[in-house]
């Protein structure tokens, strides 16, 4: 079994850590909203109104029920090579173009299978089958293949074995053992493994139209994760650019979620600043401790894993 952790790449600014997430879970929904609320002393009403779209969303979307019963995934359900291409760059660019081809047959039946979470607990799912989670794993063509050296002939990514297994990812519930499908491709060490569960039991988080931040309350800024909860206290983590000043915290909650945003002064027009995104800390407090609810950004209505700012 392998635990499946987030590429270097996609780190960027913010590291989701695989840790911390148990208590994130959900609480019964149904109950009566409680006042709106938020801290930091901007003015809050565009903040409000768009918490309360978000927290809608997301009851209406039935994810408020099943982040506690079904499966949430925050791990992709393709996992690349942990230990990356081995500095084939032509292997790399053949499987990003979707230049992928299979040397072996592939099954065609699906099947059934299991979830185990942290806790114990078990969820029974459907399986696809190796062929469908192939034909998902492997990504559009694109773009031209890369030649084998030394000549103009397509230097394919061939996969050259296939074989059922798990691996352990994140999820709403904490981590999870899930089955996949691993596909061993010819000049790999590792194989690229495939999520296997059924897409009918995998619940996606409900699509929200991101807002541009800046142009929803004044200096409104992106919230990249949370650091710490304690309590009624939660430690949020601000993307600010450079020469953003004064970082506060706005937070609004019910009985079943939590909603959290982050404003700051902006430079004055015309300002010259570095393009860059600058982890911040700042600390919300809630009316009652965050428990079992979800913690949700504003802007992207995304639930917020534990994160740390880079070293």
């Amino acid at each position: 079994m392998r635990t499946a952790a987030p590429r270097p790449a996609r780190r960027a600014h913010v590291v989701i850590a695989l840790l911390g997430l148990a208590g994130l879970v959900l609480a019964a929904c149904g109950s009566q909203p409680a006042s709106p609320r938020a801290t930091g002393g901007m003015p809050v009403d565009p903040f409000i109104a768009r918490a309360q779209q978000v927290a809608q969303t997301w009851r209406d979307s039935g994810l408020l029920t099943s982040w506690t019963t079904g499966f949430v995934p925050f791990s992709p359900l393709t996992l690349e090579p942990v230990g990356g291409y081995a500095s084939n760059e032509n292997l790399k660019a053949a499987y990003g173009n979707g230049y992928v081809k299979s040397a072996v047959t592939l099954p065609v039946e699906a099947g059934k299978g299991e979830i185990t979470y942290a806790d114990g607990s078990r969820q029974p799912v459907g399986l696809v089958s190796a062929q469908s989670a192939y034909t998902a794993m492997v990504p559009p063509q694109q773009g031209t293949c890369p030649p084998k050296p030394g000549t103009s002939t397509c230097d394919w990514a061939i996969v050259s074995k296939v074989e059922p297994g798990t691996t352990t990812i994140l999820t709403s519930r904490g981590e999870a053992t899930v089955p996949t499908w691993k596909f061993t491709v010819i000049g790999l060490r590792e194989p690229i493994v495939r999520v296997a569960v059924d897409p009918t039991d995998i619940s996606a988080m409900p699509e929200l139209t991101p807002i541009d931040g800046r142009g929803s309350w004044t200096g409104a800024t992106s919230v990249e994760g949370w650091q710490a909860i304690k309590g009624t206290s939660v430690t949020l983590a601000l993307g600010l650019g450079a020469c953003d000043k004064d970082p506060r915290g706005l937070v609004w909650e019910n009985d079943d979620v939590v909603v959290v945003g982050g404003s700051v002064t902006p430079p004055d027009p015309g300002t010259a600043c570095t393009a860059q995104l600058i982890i911040t800390p700042v600390t919300v407090t809630t009316k009652a401790p965050v428990g079992a609810r979800p913690i949700i950004d504003v802007l992207s209505g995304r639930a917020l894993l534990k994160s740390y700012a880079p070293d």
